[in-house]
C-alpha cells in the first residue's frame, strides 16, 4: 500500500484529533503519537476548524445576549427609580434603544412581546404610559 492509499474511519481521525489537542497542536508529536503523516492530520484540523469556530462564536453570542439581558434590567430598574421625573417618551426612547441591540444580536422580533414586558418588569408604569410605549414601539416598527 503506498503513502495517501491508506483511508481512516472517523473514530481514528477524531482520536487522533483528541491527540492533536492533549498536544496543544503540535502536529509533529501528534502525528508521531498515532502514526499518521502531520500534514493528515493538519488537512483533518482545518476541516473541523469551521465548526471550532462556530461553536465559539455561538457561545461568544450567547454571553453577548446573557450579559445585554443583565444590563436592560439593571438599567430598567434604575429607569424605574426615574419615572417620577422622565416622560414616557423619554422611557420608549431608552427601552427601544435596548431592544434593538438585543433584536439585532438575537435576529428576533424588535416589538414587545409581554414575555419581554414581564421580564423587564415594566409593571411600575401606568397602563396609559405602557400603552404609549408599546403604541410608539409599533409606530417605529413600521
Amino acid at each position: 500500500m503506498k503513502p495517501g492509499d491508506r483511508h481512516y474511519g472517523t473514530k481514528e481521525k477524531e482520536s487522533a484529533l483528541a491527540i492533536l489537542d492533549q498536544e496543544g497542536g503540535n502536529f509533529q508529536r501528534a502525528s508521531r503519537a498515532v502514526n499518521v503523516s502531520a500534514m493528515t492530520l493538519r488537512r483533518w484540523n482545518d476541516a473541523r476548524t469551521p465548526d471550532k469556530v462556530e461553536k465559539a462564536r455561538l457561545v461568544e453570542r450567547e454571553n453577548f445576549i446573557k450579559q445585554a439581558w443583565d444590563t436592560i434590567n439593571k438599567c430598567v430598574e434604575e429607569l424605574k427609580k426615574k419615572i417620577p421625573d422622565a416622560s414616557a417618551k423619554e422611557l420608549a426612547v431608552i427601552i427601544g434603544i435596548l431592544f434593538d441591540k438585543v433584536a439585532k444580536i438575537e435576529t428576533a422580533s424588535v416589538g414587545l412581546t409581554i414575555e419581554q414586558i414581564e421580564r423587564l418588569e415594566i409593571k411600575g408604569l401606568s397602563d396609559s404610559d405602557l400603552e404609549h410605549l408599546i403604541q410608539k414601539r409599533q409606530t417605529d416598527l413600521r
